[in-house]
């Protein structure tokens, strides 16, 4: 068990964040708290025009502290009202999502710009104080006219926004569906063609699936000392499309986001995905790029650190033979296994036995390969008498007192 933060052991701290779980399990967490506001001014505002959104979003996250909103997301509204697409949507009224569902229909697509300013009730006027800031706002931004909406809730109602479409969707069967979900980190100067590529593009035709969410990001927001990545502009998009299928279309989508990501390598999009699955180390290394190397090193000091031992290849095959033996033939299953691994011996396979009885300490070094003076290392340090565990083989006090 190892302690870890920015301070301490911050080298696998920063190693964890980003590292796809290959630097260890994360048991605990110590997560630092602040006041919660009292309530939420929480506006959506509706583009007709990309280059007005993105420009906007972009306007806002430049903004300093304390000015502009508190909050602020990106959305592609669908068009067709269907539960499944439009849960994260629903806090629209009735009226306002017909009128938003005319613009697309005029424009092609709309965009939805989510922004909210926090705020306690100090005094009688602090919300007309927020009104006035919210109004001034308002007035830099080129969003359609009279396609503002403002509610006006308490915090917790605010978080809880998405819970109420989670609630809609378990209440029809359709919160448990496969989610077969893309998120994607697209740099800022092909921000244009990725919408000219995909939303109007690719998804042109398909509503319905869940919600598209874009929105901008600082590049100095994230630390460079961890192990995730991220395009190499100073802003670029979030981009996540969180697909809910059916039983039956699942492989359509998976194949839908597999279009995508060839659309954006054809056009030279230098994308980061957020939780990828590649298939080769080639892949890995254009994913980590610069980071490659440290990732690899980090790979080395913090997993390799363990005792246990597996195949040296990057993906391996973990095989059970979970007998069960009567009382008069286990004899005849462990001459068996014996068989098998005499067959394995033979034909050259490296394999690494779980939790294995050997005999002898040249098999057990055998076992080890490469941790096996780290292994001796860690008994001298741990168990200089060879207390434990004599009958393995595996030490002598002489070889611990001697080695």
């Amino acid at each position: 068990m190892v302690t870890c933060s920015g301070d301490h052991n911050s080298e696998l701290f920063y190693a964890v964040l980003g590292g796809l779980g290959q630097f260890g399990i994360i048991t605990r967490a110590r997560i630092s708290l602040e006041p919660a506001p009292q309530r939420v001014r929480w506006v959506r505002l509706i583009y007709a025009d990309f280059g007005a959104f993105t420009r906007d979003q972009e306007r806002l996250i430049m903004m300093s502290e304390g000015a502009g909103f508190d909050y602020v997301e990106g959305s592609v509204p669908v068009a067709d009202g269907s539960l499944i697409g439009s849960w994260k949507s629903s806090s629209f009224s009735g009226r306002d999502s017909e009128r938003i569902a005319g613009l697309g229909a005029q424009h092609g697509l709309v965009y939805c710009l989510e922004g909210a300013m926090y705020y306690n009730l100090v005094t009688a006027s602090s919300s007309s104080v927020v009104d006035q800031e919210l109004e001034l706002l308002l007035e830099e931004l080129s969003f359609v006219p009279r396609f503002a909406f403002t509610n006006d809730v308490s915090y917790e109602r605010f978080l809880h926004r998405v819970h109420d479409g989670e609630l809609k969707l378990r209440s029809v069967g359709l919160w448990d569906a496969p989610h077969p979900w893309l998120t994607i980190f697209v740099p800022k100067s092909s921000i244009q063609d990725f919408n000219n590529g995909v939303f109007m593009g690719i998804l042109e035709h398909n509503k319905s699936m869940g919600p598209i969410l874009i929105y901008a990001m600082k590049k100095n927001k994230w630390d460079g000392s961890m192990s995730s990545v991220v395009p190499d502009e100073d802003v670029f998009y979030s981009i996540g499309l969180l697909w809910s299928a059916a039983m039956d279309n699942w492989e359509y989508l998976e194949n839908q986001n597999m279009e995508i990501l060839r659309f954006c390598d054809q056009k030279g999009i230098k994308y980061k995905q957020y939780l990828p699955h590649y298939r080769s180390q080639e892949d890995w290394m254009k994913h980590f790029g610069p980071k490659w190397n440290m990732f690899v090193e980090m790979k080395r000091k913090w997993d390799g650190s363990m005792s246990s031992v597996v195949p040296d290849e990057d993906v391996f095959y973990s095989i059970g033979l979970l007998w069960s033996a009567a009382m008069d033939n286990w004899e005849y299953l462990e001459n068996q296994n014996m068989e098998i691994l005499r067959f394995c011996d033979q034909k050259g396979i490296k394999y690494k036995q779980y939790l294995p009885h050997y005999r002898s300490q040249e098999d057990w070094m055998k076992h080890f390969g490469p941790k096996w003076n780290m292994f001796v290392e860690m008994k001298r340090k741990y168990d200089p008498k060879a207390l434990l565990s004599p009958g393995q083989s595996i030490f002598t006090s002489s070889l611990v007192d001697h080695a």
